[in-house]
């Protein structure tokens, strides 16, 4: 029954570009190993977030000028209050203030 759980399960991670090889490949590779299915900002994000994934949302310096980050933001916390879509922020480098 736990196999079943984790095929299942989708894991998206948003980042800025920069992150996108280094710490955000290396968690994708990691939720892998564990059985998820984990993607990196792939084109498909709306397909990803109306699955009812959880998503992990990598917040460094360059994410806030990124408007493409930010624009996928605003559709995931939307999502979150329509349908409760677990959304996990990770502050990298910056602080949470």
């Amino acid at each position: 029954m736990g196999d079943d759980n984790k095929a299942t399960h989708t894991i998206y991670i948003n980042c800025e570009d920069t992150l996108r090889y280094s710490l955000a490949s290396h968690l994708s590779m990691a939720f892998r190993r564990k059985g998820l299915s984990a993607f990196v900002n792939s084109k498909g994000t709306q397909d990803v977030i109306e699955q009812g994934s959880t998503f992990v949302v990598l917040l460094s310096i360059n994410f806030v000028s990124s408007a493409l980050c930010l624009n996928k933001l605003v559709r995931v916390l939307e999502w979150r209050m329509e349908n409760g879509l677990l959304v996990v922020p990770v502050f990298y480098g910056v602080s949470p203030s």
